[in-house]
């Protein structure tokens, strides 16, 4: 779960500290570069993927459009927002894959 403040945290590297703002952008194009490889971990998502038919490629983009969409200047620095935003952006698309 600390995976979605780590990547948050990671797209907001480049922005000033007295900002405070997230790039939905680079927080977008960070998580899909993540998502694959924490996916892989997940050998019961990786499952009910090729059960169902769906791709990990199109979870991942589900994935990373729907977090970066959920995440917002309020949620800045706020490691347990960004992981019920992570863990809510995740089921949503698990549900959409197995549809």
């Amino acid at each position: 779960m600390r995976t979605g403040y780590i990547i948050a945290t990671i797209a907001l590297l480049s922005v000033s500290a007295s900002a405070q703002t997230i790039d939905k952008s680079k927080l977008r194009e960070a998580t899909l570069r993540n998502c694959p490889t924490e996916s892989l971990k997940d050998k019961r998502l990786i499952d009910l993927l090729i059960i169902e038919g769906s791709s990990l490629a199109n979870f991942c983009e589900c994935f990373a459009t729907r977090f970066a969409a959920q995440v917002d200047n309020a949620h800045y620095g706020n490691e347990n927002a960004l992981n019920r935003k992570w863990v809510a952006s995740r089921n949503l698309c698990i549900a959409m894959s197995i549809k």
